[in-house]
């Protein structure tokens, strides 16, 4: 059996200093933030593909009824949506109430200018927060725009 020596004076405490705890506190709590930012903006991004989904649907149901019609139309019965369930506005959302779709602004072709159509989501309640996609369109030649105002391939229409 061994003998086990204790000699007073060279043993050293065992355990963290508070400045060690206080170092590893803090190095916890910014990895929190740069993770909690990081969350919500993949939050707010999520959140734009019901709105772009949404859009796209219009649009594509609107140039169907173009190609019969040769006109555009707001009337959400005749792009096929159901009269009780859907009217576009403030009562038609989309993405659990994150974005709400307008009535396709539509003009009627005249002298040397097509018909046209422009459908836009807006954000609305959290989805706010994202400022650079507040608004997302799209128009009945294929430009797809948001808040900035850019139509080449904007951040929010990847």
């Amino acid at each position: 059996m061994p003998i086990q020596r204790t000699i007073r004076g060279t043993g050293r405490a065992r355990g963290f200093t508070l400045i060690e705890l206080m170092i590893t506190v803090a190095i916890a709590a910014i990895l929190t933030l740069v993770a909690v930012s990081s969350y919500q903006s993949s939050v707010l991004t999520s959140h734009r593909t019901a709105a772009k989904t949404a859009l796209n649907d219009i649009a594509g149901r609107e140039q169907r009824y173009f190609s019969v019609t040769n006109t555009y139309t707001n009337n959400p019965e005749l792009l096929g949506y159901s009269s009780t369930a859907t009217t576009f506005g403030a009562a038609f959302s989309v993405g659990s109430g994150y974005y709400y779709l307008s009535v396709p602004t539509v003009t009627a072709a005249a002298a040397g200018t097509p018909a046209s159509f422009l459908a836009t989501a807006t954000a609305t309640g959290t989805q706010l927060r994202d400022t650079g996609c507040a608004t997302l369109s799209v128009d009945s030649t294929g430009n797809y725009t948001s808040t900035p105002g850019t139509t080449t391939n904007p951040p929010c229409w990847p």
